[in-house]
């Protein structure tokens, strides 16, 4: 999915409200439209990520890879 995002922060926010997103790309603009750059939204498997992945350099992207956490609710433990 790609769209104009004022902001790197407001890209990543984007990839984080969906659970399908699991990593984004930020490039702001050299002529910035209202000073927004662009957000690309990305799927993909994060197990093709690794030490030996390689990623595509290119000027004045950001790539950023959302790691998600699960919370899981504590369970009380009740004594007689």
């Amino acid at each position: 999915e790609r769209f104009k995002s004022p902001t790197l922060i407001s890209c990543s926010q984007s990839c984080l409200q969906n659970d399908w997103c699991s990593s984004a790309n930020f490039l702001m603009s050299s002529k910035p439209v209202n000073g927004k750059g662009t957000c690309e939204l990305n799927k993909h498997e994060r197990s093709h990520f690794d030490a030996n992945s390689k990623l595509h350099d290119q000027q004045g992207v950001i790539f950023t890879m959302i790691q998600r956490v699960i919370q899981l609710k504590p369970k009380f433990l009740v004594f007689p």
